[in-house]
């Protein structure tokens, strides 16, 4: 027979640590210390910290109009190489500490090996070595923190709802620097480059294709969580579900799914007043109480 339950620990397993790798158990004398570590307070504010580190950094708004934003010869304010020295730290002690660091090894592929000793070659030999070096430790650093990223989240949903915090917590920024702060978020005529662009939206930004690039992934971010939210979580509820009301359950699961495939031909989701978009959040409200009362019992 199958073994349904597994399957509901499997469709909510998502980026669990020990799906990449072999699992290393804790030693009891470390089991303490990583239970600290794996709590999901501290997994939120990590991610949340590494997200906004990376798009909104130290200094979140710059003013154009000094001669310095074109400075290429540096390799980044001294706060922002603290604050990153800082945050990968604190990753590195989270993957220590929770098991995860053979993750490492996972995304360490020849190909990228070969690029970085290619790259470690270039800078050593270059005209200025020691900006190119700084920045190649910059690029492992970036690295590093994108892999120990993806440890973060305990499943697939943990994940969606993160990224999705994130990018409300930047855009918000970026609204509030338009309203609060427009010679600082919006391009000026009195820009040191481009003073063309006068009037167009920067936001938190340097430039204005840097918040346009920005703001497309923010849109994928927003359609990964929709689908996790109305596919992923209830076919999660279904399989986890059984046994509480069965009728009930069948009439949720048909509501819903007529719902999705009404969805494949018409802008069905988020339509408000439409009743089918009514339902539809009915049906998968209705199969995530019943799972939630499940496992309650």
């Amino acid at each position: 027979m199958i073994n349904h339950e597994g399957e509901g620990r499997d469709l909510n397993r998502g980026l669990r640590p020990t799906t990449i790798g072999p699992h290393v158990a804790n030693p009891p004398v470390a089991a303490a210390s990583a239970g600290r570590w794996d709590s999901g307070s501290l997994r939120d504010t990590l991610f949340l910290v590494t997200f906004l580190l990376l798009w909104l950094t130290v200094t979140p708004f710059v003013d154009l109009g000094r001669s310095d934003v074109l400075d290429v010869n540096t390799g980044g304010s001294l706060a922002t190489m603290v604050a990153s020295l800082g945050l990968t730290a604190a990753l590195a002690m989270f993957l220590v500490q929770t098991g995860s660091l053979q993750a490492l090894r996972g995304v360490a592929s020849p190909a990228l090996i070969v690029t970085l000793v290619w790259f470690a070659i270039s800078a050593v030999l270059s005209d200025n070595a020691d900006l190119a070096i700084r920045r190649l430790v910059l690029a492992v650093i970036t690295l590093f923190q994108a892999c120990a990223f993806l440890m973060l989240p305990r499943d697939l949903r943990h994940f969606a709802r993160l990224l999705t915090i994130g990018a409300l917590i930047v855009v918000a920024f970026c609204y509030f620097g338009v309203l609060f702060l427009p010679h600082l978020s919006i391009h000026q005529a009195t820009d040191f480059a481009e003073p063309g662009l006068a009037g167009d939206w920067r936001g938190t930004f340097r430039h204005k294709n840097d918040a346009g690039g920005d703001m497309a992934i923010f849109i994928f971010i927003g359609l990964f969580a929709t689908l996790c939210w109305v596919v992923l979580q209830p076919l999660s509820d279904l399989v986890r579900a059984r046994d509480v009301d069965a009728d009930l359950q069948l009439f949720f699961m048909r509501v819903w799914f007529f719902g999705l495939c009404l969805s494949s031909f018409e802008s069905l989701l988020f339509a408000v007043g439409r009743t089918q978009w009514f339902m539809m959040t009915v049906a998968i409200f209705g199969l995530r109480l019943q799972t939630l009362s499940r496992l309650k019992r």
